[in-house]
């Protein structure tokens, strides 16, 4: 179609007709057999000279800008995820860069993946972490209320690398399907990866599991996440990321080898005789009917476990093996030595 030279600008009407049996022409109107459709054209001054030619569309995240056939300078929009921040410039690619679903003030990109709890999570809620050297001394210990997630990113686990540690969960409440993990990220990946896993043994005596793990040697000194977990699974799920009944804890752990133990001396417990043969006694000044007497061996085998209900116990210790006992007070965390002769 050859537009006028001479034609009105702006928008007019075009009627597109087909009349059937007859050679009728230039039938604009009337009744005939067949069928009418109307449509606005709008006629314009294309007065471009340089159509194709480069130009700016004004816009950041366009490439190949050029001048089009209604004059138009246009590009190519490279921003794949649209978020706003062209791919060149993309910290998140595929993602949103202004995301921070923790409100940590870190986009999601480059933090830790989000690991929440969900409101339905009854009592078995992280109550206390802990952190006890390779003789069950107390190395470190943060006490908090249930939540979804807590942040502690803020409190430091001091560890000496190329050594052993424990790790505790202690739960308010311990229930059958209760599953408790944790994580450290050595590589500072930002993942958690199978490497990094510490191997948290069940919940005992309704309470507190345990996972030991060894702290690598020449690390630079940084700062490293441990992420502690507790879910709530029928299937056993392991999981750092995601959503689960349960809760999430976020720590800081620094390896220095400058870094020197803390034990804990607790005059609240009191083991004797020590050495002993047949019978152990133990005398606990405070009693807290929440607290649990944990026995181990050297080896992180748990041999005995027994609910707190009186100031002073005493254990039938006859046919135990020989040698180095630790004893918890899980309540407290007041660790004594044993030797069973």
């Amino acid at each position: 179609v050859d537009v006028p030279i001479d034609a009105v600008l702006g928008e007019t009407r075009m009627r597109v007709r087909c009349i059937y049996g007859t050679d009728i022409q230039n039938a604009s109107c009337g009744s005939h057999f067949g069928e009418v459709e109307d449509y606005t054209v709008n006629i314009i001054l294309n007065d471009c000279t340089s159509i194709g030619d480069p130009c700016d569309d004004g816009l950041d995240c366009s490439t190949n800008d050029m001048i089009d056939q209604n004059c138009n300078c246009v590009g190519e929009i490279e921003d794949d995820d649209y978020d706003g921040v062209c791919n060149e410039d993309d910290m998140c690619p595929g993602e949103d860069d202004f995301a921070d679903l923790n409100n940590n003030g870190i986009i999601d990109c480059e933090d830790y993946c989000v690991g929440l709890g969900t409101e339905n999570t009854g009592g078995d809620y992280i109550k206390q972490v802990v952190i006890l050297d390779d003789v069950f001394a107390q190395v470190h210990s943060n006490v908090s209320d249930q939540s979804l997630y807590s942040d502690f990113s803020n409190i430091q686990f001091l560890l000496e690398p190329n050594k052993g540690y424990y790790l505790g969960i202690v739960l308010n409440e311990v229930f059958e399907d209760d599953v408790p993990q944790a994580w450290i990220d050595y590589d500072q990946s930002r993942t958690f990866e199978g490497t990094e896993f510490i191997d948290m043994q069940p919940y005992v005596d309704d309470s507190i599991s345990l996972g030991f793990f060894v702290t690598p040697d020449n690390l630079p000194l940084e700062e490293l996440r441990l992420r502690v977990r507790n879910i709530f699974s029928e299937n056993g799920t392991i999981d750092p990321c995601g959503t689960y009944p349960g809760e999430v804890e976020d720590y800081t752990v620094i390896i220095d080898e400058e870094i020197g133990t803390n034990q804990l001396q607790s005059g609240s417990l009191k083991v004797f005789p020590n050495p002993a043969y047949d019978l152990l006694n133990i005398e606990i000044e405070n009693v807290n009917y929440t607290n649990n007497i944990l026995i181990y061996n050297t080896l992180g085998k748990l041999v005995h476990a027994e609910k707190i209900n009186q100031n002073l116990i005493t254990l039938n210790t006859k046919h135990w093996p020989k040698g180095l006992y630790y004893l918890i007070c899980e309540g407290g965390l007041a660790i004594q030595k044993v030797v069973i002769q």
